[in-house]
């Protein structure tokens, strides 16, 4: 059996002459990717764990690549971490790879075949989890063999289009692309305008977005031929119910809409026809082949979600507490907090440590943060609990959008109870989001925090 990166390398083989990376202006094909790999590779030594601050860069993908190759455990870590966070992971590290660093490597003269010195069984490239609601996790998987996919599977032989971090779902999928056949084309960031032109003059196939890119992309589609997309997916935060329907208009019938955990991958999709169904879109859509859910300590049919699959992974890096709570018996605690109904549908009510209990009752914040985002003038939402001095929690928003912070309020009350209300509503241009594209709730409570002491 052969490691990921030896059938990624003999693929790379195959389409030496042809471009497997597009970055900006610059192409790169099969053979100059093998060549950076085997270059980075062989200035590594098994065993060790190497950082690689995350880039949307052919370099990042061959030094990911190459560290495997090498034996050694990568772990990508995202740029916008705070100092404090990216200290702690790479104080773990034996080796620190940026931008000053792959020079070095790729430097090294020697690009001839490199037989691998990883093995199955060894630690796979980690990623971390969003670390929105606290600190940022790595995913301990391990190497395991690649299973080539089916024809027509929308990740073999196609081109995918990454504009979100490499570190995140995106990435990981960009590797299976990568590895079955598939091109990429590397973008810095989302610019819905910038997305749809490169769409178009590059065939793109695949694209993952997070829901609020999903939203403009629409508002701009007719612009642009997006006619090449065969699947369109998002995940990473919660969906306004109200706008899929003209999603899947605009777009057409390629839009999925994920749900998921980076401990196990896929749990749950929402299928092209019902993004027009309106019974379902305030869901996450059915369980996907191979996934075992349990509601667990259900209250009013609202419960924890667990989930088993053989694609589980072993824990959290260099955190044996943390993998103890969330990994029993072959199950994985999700964290997230739901309910699944007699057609098979899961509805997401929340995590549940951002659960707020205000006097008189608990407030789920995905209920009121869907209360907001049917307001006209609201284009994102994000709600969270606050702890006062006298230790009770109170409701406070942050939304995008034009309205009033005093009216949102009442619209609020109006449609979702008086408990519901938030107490604040901060109105910002844009939100801030952690690691994998999730709103900041701790840079939300210090803004709520530094308002009410101004």
């Amino acid at each position: 059996m052969s490691l990921p990166v030896d059938a990624l390398l003999v693929g790379l083989a195959e389409r030496s002459a042809q471009t497997v990376i597009q970055h900006g202006d610059r192409e790169v094909t099969g053979a100059e990717l093998r060549s950076m790999i085997f270059r980075i590779a062989r200035g590594l030594n098994r065993g060790d764990v190497v950082a690689i601050m995350e880039a949307n860069t052919p370099e990042v993908i061959a030094a990911r690549f190459g560290a495997e190759l090498a034996g050694c455990h990568p772990v990508l870590v995202y740029r916008k971490l705070s100092e404090r966070a990216i200290g702690d992971l790479i104080a773990q590290a034996a080796l620190v790879i940026d931008e000053p660093e792959l020079a070095t490597l790729l430097a090294q003269a020697d690009d001839s075949p490199l037989a691998g010195r990883g093995a199955l069984g060894d630690l796979a490239c980690t990623r971390l989890t969003s670390g929105s609601t606290g600190r940022a996790k790595g995913i301990l998987r391990r190497i395991a063999p690649l299973r080539p996919l089916p024809p027509g599977h929308p990740f073999a032989g196609g081109t995918q289009l990454l504009c979100t971090p490499y570190g995140h779902s995106g990435g990981a999928i960009a590797d299976l692309m990568l590895a079955n056949g598939g091109r990429l084309i590397l973008q810095p960031d989302f610019d819905p305008h910038t997305v749809a032109e490169a769409i178009g003059r590059h065939r793109v196939t695949f694209l993952w977005l997070l829901p609020h890119q999903v939203y403009e992309l629409a508002d701009v589609a007719e612009r642009y031929d997006l006619s090449s997309l065969r699947m369109l997916s998002y995940g990473g935060w919660r969906a306004a119910p109200h706008k899929l329907g003209e999603v899947a208009r605009k777009l057409g019938p390629i839009v999925y809409h994920g749900y998921g955990a980076n401990e196990v991958d896929g749990i749950a999709a929402l299928s092209p026809a019902d993004h027009l169904d309106e019974r379902r879109t305030g869901t996450v859509g059915t369980l996907l082949p191979g996934i075992e859910l349990d509601i667990r300590d259900a209250v009013d049919g609202v419960g924890r979600i667990w989930v088993r699959t053989a694609a589980l992974a072993e824990g959290y890096w260099n955190d044996p507490e943390a993998t103890a709570r969330a990994f029993v018996d072959g199950w994985l605690d999700t964290g997230d907090l739901g309910s699944l109904d007699e057609d098979g549908y899961l509805t997401i009510a929340g995590r549940s440590k951002e659960i707020i209990i205000v006097p008189g009752g608990h407030i789920y914040p995905r209920d009121v943060e869907t209360v907001l985002l049917t307001h006209p003038a609201v284009t994102d939402a994000a709600v969270f609990g606050i702890t006062d001095a006298d230790g009770g929690e109170a409701v406070h928003a942050a939304v995008v959008g034009t309205g009033d912070a005093g009216e949102l309020a009442d619209w609020v009350a109006v449609r979702g109870g008086e408990l519901s209300r938030p107490r604040t509503v901060l109105l910002l241009d844009e939100l801030p989001r952690a690691t994998t594209g999730k709103p900041d709730v701790a840079r939300l409570v210090e803004l709520v925090r530094g308002q009410d002491q101004s």
